[in-house]
């Protein structure tokens, strides 16, 4: 749709979606709306998307329908944005305090107060998340 349309027709559905960005990236079907917009979007839209999801990497990579956004963020964005979300990647490390976040519990992400930090290891270890290290791992490659 975002290729097809004129501007004045699809600003106002992209206003309606930068208003749900990270509800939407975490929704069976919105997330395809959001990865679209990575895809096919104007360069200051999918800056907008991206900014809204750079500081909540760890959800959403542990997240079955966010990371893969999170995926398409880094595949679709510029150098510098790419650099930002891999830096949050590396930089996890979550206090079991922050209820917002999950927490790890064995194998999967959870909301435990067993474990006080989230590693990076535990994101590889994720189900969802490993794919998200993978995603880094390849384009770090290019």
């Amino acid at each position: 749709m975002l290729e097809h349309c004129e501007e004045n027709q699809i600003r106002p559905v992209l206003n309606e979606v930068f208003e749900r960005v990270l509800d939407l990236t975490r929704d069976m079907y919105g997330n395809y709306v959001i990865s679209h917009v990575l895809e096919h979007g104007k360069p200051t839209d999918k800056l907008f998307v991206i900014g809204k999801i750079k500081k909540k990497v760890l959800a959403l990579s542990n997240h079955k329908f966010g990371s893969n956004v999170i995926e398409k963020c880094l595949v679709h964005s510029d150098k510098k944005q790419k650099e930002d979300i891999i830096n949050e990647i590396l930089q996890i490390r979550v206090s079991a305090a922050d209820d917002s976040l999950p927490q790890m519990n064995g194998d999967s992400m959870s909301r435990s107060s067993n474990n006080n930090v989230i590693s990076l290891q535990d994101l590889m270890r994720d189900k969802f998340g490993n794919y998200v290290i993978q995603r880094v791992v390849d384009i770090s490659n290019e």
